[in-house]
């Protein structure tokens, strides 16, 4: 038997109802959704592209204030560009880790892997 192809179009505005339910059903979280992927016309997957921040700010000389200065920058930053949902990697030992939430950070249970696509 022959497996139908993926097909992968751009998600507009009005997919997105249809792309949460059917994640949903299948215990996943829609964040930023860029591209839709269809099997035999039924939505089974999505691409989203999501800027991720990096930030290292020395624990002896810089303190909370800043933090959210920094925070402030990075998201104007990408807000001036269109830019609508940002992602930021901070270990559980940082000491901002427990402010994220505080400054509307949502944690997710999702694991953050990175790859340099330039390597062979």
């Amino acid at each position: 038997m022959n497996e139908p192809l993926l097909q992968i179009y751009p998600c507009k505005p009005e997919d997105v109802e249809a792309l949460v339910k059917s994640a949903t059903a299948d215990s996943h979280e829609v964040v930023s959704p860029s591209f839709l992927l269809y099997k035999v016309d039924q939505i089974v997957g999505y691409i989203g592209y999501l800027p991720t921040i990096m930030v290292w700010l020395d624990s002896e000389r810089c303190g909370i204030r800043d933090s959210l200065v920094t925070q402030n920058f990075w998201e104007n930053h990408l807000r001036a560009q269109g830019i609508e949902v940002v992602g930021v990697a901070c270990d559980t030992a940082s000491p901002l880790h427990p402010y994220l939430g505080r400054v509307g950070y949502v944690g997710r249970s999702a694991s953050l892997f990175f790859k340099n696509l330039n390597r062979r």
